[in-house]
C-alpha cells in the first residue's frame, strides 16, 4: 500500500535542531503512524461490514441471570463433560434447558474461553459465539451467522487474516455466498489450534431450528480444532436432527441444585407413579428415614440428591409388601453402598449384557436412544427382537431408572455423572461390585469393536432405502458414524496394547480389498469428509447399495481422513499408492490422502505419507499446496514440513520457508 505524506505536515516531525538524523527518524515515525491509522481505518471497514448485528447486548443481559440461577447449575461447570469441551478438541456440546440457565451457561462458557485467549495468546486460541433470540433479530438467515462469526474471529486477531481482506475484495458489489464464506470461515479456524464457538437459543422458532442444524453440520466439517456449545429449550422439534451432529447432550436440570431437600423429596414422590396410592402414614416413616439427617432447608449437594433418588428407587418394589420398615431401615446410608446394593441385584445371567450396556452409556459419544441401546443388548445375546424390547421392558430399564437420565419423552437414555463416577472410581476396585469396574479405554475398545462387527454384517448389497434401513438397524447410524473416533480414542490412551491390536484387525477386514461391499456400506451410511457430510448433497445416499465403488475416493483417502495410523501403515505396505491426487466425481470433490491428513491435522500420517513419496507439491482445490498449509498448522508439524520440503522443489521450499516464518 502506497502513503503520500502531505508536505505541510513534514516540519510538524523535523526536529527544530540540527541533528538531521533526529529529524529523519520522526518522519519515518510519522509515516509509519499514518500508514498504522490507514490500517486501522481498513480493519474497522472491513469488521462493520461483515458484522451486520451485534450480538454483544444480548450476551451481556445474559449475564444478568448470573445472581439468579448461578447457584442452581453451579454444578454443571464441574462436571467431566464441561471440562473436557473446555479443554480438548472435537466437542460438540449440547445444552438443554429453561432459556436462563442456558443464557447462563452459555455466557459462563464463553467468558471462559475469552479468558483462556487472552490468558495465552500465543497459543492460538479463538471464540465467537451467536445469540438467535436477540430480538432485532428478524430475517434469519445463515450467511448472517457465518459472518457475525468470522467478524468476532478477525476482531481478536492481532492482525487481520487475509482470508477476510481477500472475501472484502471479491464482494464489494454484492453479497458474499454461503460456500464462500464457509470457505474463509475454514480457514479462520485454521488459523488457531483451538476455537470455541458457543450458538444459544437455536430453537426460538422450528424453521430457524431445522436451517441451523444443516449449518452446524457443515461447519463441524471445517476443522478438528472445534469445540462447540450449543443451547435449545425442552422442547423436541429440533431433537432429532440435532442428535445428528452433537457429540454429548446435558440436561442442566441433572446439574441443578435445589435449595431444599424436603421439597425435592416431596415432588419425587408426587410425580412417580410408583408412589400414588401409598399411604400417608407410610409416606412420613420414609421422610422421617431418609431425611433424618436434614434439618429445614439447606443446600444439598448433587450427590446427596442422587442418594435420596437412588433410596426412592430401591424402596420402590417393597412399598405395600410386609417387610417394607424393615427394608427402609436397612437403607444404604451413602451413595456407593447405594450403588452397591442396586448392582448386587441383577441376576447372573444378566451380567454380560448389562455390563456392555454400563459401557456404551458410560463413553458413548452421544446420549442413545432406547431402540440404539436395545440393539446394543442384542450383540451378547442371540434373543430375537422382540424377546430383547421384552427383557429391556421387564429386567433393565427397572435398573436403569436409578442409575439413567432420561429425557422427558424417554427416547435417549445417558448415565448419571455420579453413577459414572462410581463406575471408574477406586471405590469400585475393593466393593462387593468389583467386576463392574469399567475404564475409559476398555469401555472405548469394547464399543469401537461392536460398531465394527455391526458394521461388518452389511456386506452384501440391499435395495432398501436409506431411511428404511436405518429404522431396522437402529445402531447403524452410530456405528458408522462414530466407530473410528472411539479408535482414535483407544489408540491415544493404549498405544500398542493388546486392545488395540484387537480393533485394528477388525479396522482391516473393513479396509481389505475382499470387503469392498462392506467399506462402500459404510460410506454410503456416513461418510467421514467433510464434502460428502454436506446435507445439500445428501441425495446421493437416496438409495444405499446402489452405487458402484467409482463414486468414492480410495481406502487411503479414508482412512486418512478418520486419522487412522496403522490402516494407512498397513494399507502402504499392502502396496496401496500414497500419491493418489484429488479426484472429481460426481460434483464432488474428492481429495487426496495427504491432503486429507493435513486437513484434518493428522501430521503422524502426514508423515507416513510423505516417506511413501505422497507429493506435497501439487495445488489443492482449496488453493496452496499440502506444504503450504502444514506450515500454517504451527509447531507440532514441523517434522512434516521437513519432509516435505525434503521432497519438495526449491520454488516451493522458498515460498513454504516464507509462510512459516510470516505466521
Amino acid at each position: 500500500m502506497s502513503l503520500t505524506v502531505p508536505l505541510s505536515r513534514l516540519g510538524e516531525w523535523t526536529d527544530a535542531s540540527d541533528n538531521s538524523t533526529t529529524g529523519l527518524v520522526s518522519i519515518e515515525q510519522g509515516v509509519q503512524t499514518l500508514g498504522l491509522n490507514s490500517q486501522d481505518n481498513q480493519r474497522e471497514e472491513i469488521l462493520g461490514w461483515l458484522s451486520r448485528v451485534d450480538i454483544r447486548p444480548a450476551h451481556f443481559a445474559a449475564r444478568v441471570q448470573q445472581r439468579q440461577v448461578s447457584n442452581k447449575h453451579s454444578l454443571f461447570f464441574r462436571s467431566d463433560t464441561y471440562q473436557a469441551w473446555l479443554g480438548d478438541k472435537g466437542h460438540i456440546l449440547w445444552l438443554r434447558g429453561s432459556r436462563p440457565a442456558t443464557n447462563y451457561v452459555v455466557s459462563v462458557a464463553i467468558d471462559e474461553a475469552e479468558k483462556l485467549s487472552w490468558q495465552k495468546p500465543t497459543e492460538g486460541l479463538g471464540f465467537a459465539y451467536y445469540y438467535f433470540a436477540h430480538p432485532i433479530i428478524e430475517d434469519f438467515s445463515p450467511e448472517t451467522v457465518l459472518r457475525v462469526l468470522l467478524a468476532q474471529l478477525s476482531e481478536k486477531a492481532q492482525s487481520l487474516p487475509r482470508e477476510i481482506e481477500a472475501l472484502y475484495n471479491r464482494s464489494q458489489d454484492r453479497d458474499p455466498t454461503i460456500d464462500e464464506l464457509l470457505h474463509t470461515l475454514q480457514k479462520t479456524f485454521l488459523r488457531n489450534k483451538h476455537v470455541y464457538l458457543a450458538f444459544d437459543a437455536i430453537d426460538t422458532t422450528p424453521e430457524r431450528a431445522a436451517t441451523f442444524v444443516h449449518l452446524l453440520t457443515r461447519i463441524s466439517c471445517l476443522s478438528t480444532n472445534l469445540s462447540v456449545i450449543v443451547s435449545t429449550k425442552e422442547e423436541n422439534h429440533v431433537l432429532e436432527s440435532l442428535l445428528q451432529c452433537t457429540t454429548s447432550m446435558i440436561v442442566l436440570e441433572e446439574f441443578r441444585v435445589e435449595h431444599n431437600l424436603h421439597a425435592c423429596f416431596q415432588k419425587r414422590l408426587h410425580h412417580d407413579e410408583r408412589y400414588r396410592g401409598l399411604s400417608a402414614q407410610r409416606k412420613a416413616e420414609m421422610h422421617k428415614i431418609i431425611l433424618t439427617e436434614d434439618s429445614g432447608a439447606f443446600f444439598a449437594s448433587d450427590r446427596r440428591l442422587q442418594l435420596v433418588a437412588t433410596q426412592l428407587d430401591i424402596m420402590a418394589p417393597f412399598l405395600t409388601t410386609p417387610c417394607f420398615s424393615t427394608q427402609l431401615q436397612n437403607l444404604p446410608r451413602t451413595l456407593n453402598t447405594a450403588y452397591d446394593r442396586i448392582l448386587i441385584g441383577v441376576d447372573a445371567p444378566m451380567f454380560q449384557m448389562f455390563y456392555t450396556i454400563l459401557q456404551w452409556l458410560a463413553f458413548s459419544l452421544r446420549p442413545l436412544s432406547i431402540e440404539e441401546v436395545i440393539q446394543v443388548m442384542s450383540i451378547s445375546c442371540d434373543s430375537p427382537q422382540q424377546d430383547l424390547l421384552s427383557i429391556y421392558n421387564s429386567r433393565v430399564l427397572p435398573i436403569l431408572s436409578s442409575l439413567a437420565m432420561f429425557t422427558s419423552d424417554n427416547k435417549l437414555v445417558r448415565l448419571h455423572t455420579c453413577f459414572k463416577e462410581y463406575l471408574t472410581s477406586k471405590y469400585i476396585r475393593e466393593s462387593p461390585c468389583s467386576r463392574y469396574r469399567i475404564t475409559e479405554s476398555g469401555s472405548h475398545c469394547a464399543i469401537a469393536h461392536d460398531c465394527l462387527r455391526y458394521l461388518l454384517k452389511f456386506h452384501e448389497s440391499s435395495a432398501l432405502p436409506r431411511k428404511e434401513l436405518l429404522a431396522q438397524f437402529p445402531l447403524l447410524e452410530y456405528s458408522a458414524r462414530f466407530w473410528y473416533r472411539h479408535s482414535r480414542t483407544l489408540t491415544r490412551l493404549s498405544s500398542g496394547s493388546a486392545l488395540d491390536a484387537k480393533i485394528h484387525n477388525l479396522e482391516m477386514q473393513l479396509f481389505r480389498a475382499q470387503n469392498e461391499a462392506t467399506l462402500l456400506n459404510w460410506l454410503k451410511i456416513s461418510r467421514p469428509d467433510s464434502a460428502m457430510n454436506d446435507p445439500e448433497k445428501e441425495d446421493l445416499s437416496a438409495h444405499l447399495f446402489s452405487h458402484t465403488s467409482e463414486l468414492f475416493g480410495s481406502p487411503m483417502y479414508y482412512a486418512a481422513s478418520c486419522g487412522l495410523t496403522s490402516v494407512v501403515s498397513n494399507l502402504i505396505q499392502q502396496g496401496h499408492s500414497a500419491k493418489t491426487q484429488a479426484e472429481h466425481v460426481d460434483g464432488c470433490m474428492y481429495p487426496g490422502p495427504l491432503e486429507a491428513a493435513v486437513e484434518n491435522g493428522f501430521s503422524d500420517i502426514a508423515e507416513l505419507l510423505l516417506e511413501a513419496d505422497a507429493r506435497p507439491n501439487i495445488w489443492t482445490q482449496e488453493g496452496g499446496t499440502c506444504l503450504l498449509r502444514a506450515c500454517r498448522k504451527g509447531d507440532g508439524w514441523i517434522n512434516s514440513i521437513a519432509l516435505c520440503c525434503k521432497c519438495g522443489c526449491r520454488r516451493s521450499y522458498s515460498l513454504a520457508l516464507r509462510t512459516w516464518c510470516q505466521d
